[in-house]
């Protein structure tokens, strides 16, 4: 029935994933650039390809169908993949890009990870560069089932790029799946110099220099740079500092200008002597090599030059325009940052950026990139994010984006900026034109919700207040806020807990997923803060359920002390119960058969953990071996109150895309039927319009699903406009069994 070893921290709780598919091209080299635009790599400069170096084990990587790899910024593992391909010159069926740095131009979009993997096939490649990036919870736990989901697929190649903000964090991480072949990228003193070559002999621009300057002292040169930061990138940042010492230059220490390197060299050796090694010759490569910063201290320190540099106020411009479309998920292209600077700064894009700024920028097929240090380092200002956040409001509908990707993206960044957004729109958060939009898409309100809750405690007092009202009539924007909050809990101080704690009294769904965030918490909480959550439990059923949902989740990773605690409060609460057993569904099919047969026998004894073991188990059905969605369904057809649950989630969860061995059923299955109603009643107006007329025709012959979807709606129906709520109040006086439900929804919740 189930698998018969339990490993350790695995999960298989849906994550929703940005992802890009690409179809190959006829001509290998054009697909691997569409890649590499994809995921920000350069390795071509004025139609000039950049050298690679292989180091010792890219020869292995080559044999090796998944890889896992690691290193610090810079150091090249990105551009490792785009080599591997070029390698390879494989013949793929589709190339998903998980994650993708630019999806503008390609078939993007936003997806839960179980249900995108369902895709993946034999002759696929899957890359997810900057892993975890992308998914919303990056804990140890949640990164290792992501990552579990996507290796359990049978694909031609998998390569996975690590975040270097989590290089020591995730060291390890696939220690338990062997057939993931995990590499450190490394750049030794050998590799340095073979760089330096490779960069002097192979790019026409650097030719000269290298043979006038760097070639006689390229040992020192490499050990001077490899010292500093043993990264390819310091390579180049090198070669660039030399081109631009050799044309017009001004002395860091004095300001006086030169107009070649020779001056340079001159000047600093007679007034800035303490600068120079006395050990060194002082040739003029040698020189820069010294004075070379880190790549992260150069960049930052430049960028505060620049914008102190009344000229430069248009590069400026263009690199704010460049970081705001990477954090927003807008095309990068010439022609979109041209249009958003103009239409946010007023000034226009500099002619050729890659050559006045080629250290900053560089084009990846048709798109302006960044490596992460230069990135990194362009910081939004107060006064930039105003401009930004003003023109988004003014002008939303006319540039807003169309995948659910960038969508993602562009819902964090308004809500972890909403400070800055303009509103004269009473009572609202955001102006009309946004917020009408944000009641049509899902996607962007939960995002939206999630990015304010990752500030809540910082903003004014009177802004916050307004926010937390907005959890009672916007439930997306509720569900994110609540999932944002929940996950920071024990970072917020007791004034700002009980606030949130207080508003679970008002927002269903804000207090369910609130409960969940926090319940996952729980075991690493003081007992003090868990007799607070707990009273909080004890009083308010949906949070008590969502706590039940974490905690159940969790469940197997607690001591034995606190799980029989938790059951035994259990025992005295439905609410509790059903949100256990929702947590035990998810985990379910990671529990070793002796477990698994033991939560079926607490299933079959208790009915509201019944209910919830059958949502559970709806969540996770697209990504269980056939063997478990065998048992689901048999459980549905002999079980009312788990085909209740069932029928519930894989309407909410799944939406319009419900796995079809459930939705066949409504027909056969009075109990599912009127699940499914419920979630696709609660979930309604997020529905594509062609799915609600196909509702509609259903619900004519169908009475239970009628039934069901009046309760969901009836759930929901005081958060929704007046006029709606008329709407449907009158739709009820023409069903009996749409009012019978109708009113029991309204009389749970009202």
């Amino acid at each position: 029935m189930v698998r018969s070893q339990k490993p350790d921290l695995k999960t298989i709780e849906p994550y929703d994933v940005s992802f890009a598919e690409i179809r190959s091209d006829e001509k290998w080299t054009e697909t691997v650039q569409k890649i590499a635009t994809a995921i920000n790599v350069q390795f071509t400069e004025a139609s000039n390809q950049l050298p690679f170096v292989p180091f010792k084990e890219f020869q292995n990587l080559l044999r090796e169908e998944k890889v896992f790899l690691f290193g610090p910024s810079g150091c090249g593992k990105s551009r490792t993949i785009i080599e591997l391909l070029r390698s390879k010159n494989a013949s793929y069926d589709r190339i998903f890009v998980i994650n993708p740095s630019n999806p503008a131009r390609l078939d993007s979009g936003r997806e839960n990870i179980s249900m995108l993997s369902e895709r993946f096939g034999p002759n696929d490649l899957v890359i997810w560069d900057n892993f975890p990036e992308g998914l919303v919870k990056r804990d140890l736990e949640n990164a290792f089932g992501a990552l579990e989901i996507v290796n359990a697929r049978s694909v031609q190649n998998l390569y996975i790029v690590l975040k270097p903000t989590y290089l020591e964090l995730y060291r390890g991480l696939t220690m338990g799946m062997p057939d993931i072949y995990a590499h450190e990228i490394t750049c030794d003193l050998e590799t340095m110099k073979a760089l330096i070559k490779a960069y002097g002999r192979d790019v026409e621009q650097y030719r000269e220099i290298f043979e006038k300057y760097v070639s006689a002292n390229i040992d020192t040169i490499a050990r001077i740079l490899w010292q500093k930061q043993p990264l390819s990138l310091t390579i180049v940042q090198y070669y660039k500092a030399l081109v631009g010492k050799t044309n017009l230059t001004q002395c860091d220490e004095c300001d006086k200008v030169f107009h070649s390197l020779d001056e340079y060299v001159e000047h600093d050796k007679h007034f800035h002597p303490r600068s120079i090694d006395a050990a060194v010759n002082s040739s003029k490569a040698l020189l820069v090599a010294q004075k070379c910063s880190s790549v992260y201290d150069y960049f930052e320190r430049q960028f505060e030059v620049m914008k102190n540099i009344g000229g430069r106020k248009q590069d400026v411009d263009f690199l704010y325009s460049l970081r705001f479309c990477y954090e927003a998920g807008f095309d990068r292209t010439h022609t979109s940052i041209a249009f958003l600077q103009n239409g946010i700064f007023g000034s226009t894009t500099p002619q050729e950026p890659t050559r006045k700024m080629g250290t900053w920028v560089y084009l990846s097929g048709q798109n302006y990139s960044m490596h992460d240090s230069a990135k990194n380092a362009v910081r939004l200002t107060d006064y930039s994010r105003m401009k930004i956040i003003s023109y988004l409001a003014d002008h939303f509908l006319e540039i807003i984006p169309k995948g659910n990707a960038e969508l993602h993206s562009l819902g964090l960044f308004l809500g972890k900026n909403i400070e800055f957004i303009p509103n004269d729109a009473g009572r609202r958060i955001v102006p009309d034109q946004i917020y009408g939009f944000m009641k049509k898409n899902a996607v962007f309100e939960r995002a939206f919700g999630r990015g304010v809750g990752e500030n809540l405690e910082l903003l004014e007092e009177a802004l916050q207040m307004l926010i937390l009202e907005h959890v009672d009539t916007d439930i997306e924007f509720g569900v994110g806020l609540a999932d944002s909050l929940g996950e920071r809990f024990m970072e917020l101080d007791d004034n700002n807990r009980k606030r949130v704690l207080k508003k679970t009294y008002h927002g269903m769904l804000f207090a369910r997923y609130l409960g969940q965030s926090v319940g996952r918490l729980y075991g690493k909480m003081s007992n003090e803060l868990r007799s607070v959550v707990m009273s909080h439990g004890e009083r308010n059923p949906q949070f008590a359920d969502g706590l039940g949902m974490g905690l159940g989740y969790m469940y197997a990773l607690l001591e034995p002390a606190l799980q029989d605690e938790i059951m035994h409060k259990a025992r005295e609460s439905f609410d509790l119960s059903r949100g256990l057993g929702f947590g035990f569904g998810l985990t379910f099919a990671l529990l070793q058969e002796h477990d698994a047969k033991n939560m079926v026998s607490v299933a079959n004894k208790n009915s509201e953990l019944d209910v919830g073991f059958g949502m559970g188990l709806a969540v996770t059905y697209s990504n269980l071996p056939d063997q478990l969605r065998k048992f689901v369904l048999d459980r549905v057809a002999t079980d009312c109150e788990f085909a209740f649950g069932a029928g519930v989630y894989g309407a909410y969860f799944y939406k319009e895309a419900c796995p079809k061995d459930l939705f066949l059923l409504l027909h056969s299955n009075g109990e599912l039927a009127y699940g499914l109603g419920f979630g696709f009643g609660a979930t309604f107006f997020y529905l594509p319009e062609q799915f609600r007329s196909e509702l509609e025709l259903l619900i004519k012959s169908n009475v239970k699903l009628d039934d069901g979807l009046g309760s969901g709606i009836g759930f929901v129906l005081k958060h929704l406009p007046t006029e709606v709520q008329e709407r449907f109040i009158g739709k009820a006086s023409a069903s009996n069994a749409f009012a019978t439900g109708l009113g029991y929804g309204l009389g749970y919740t009202w």
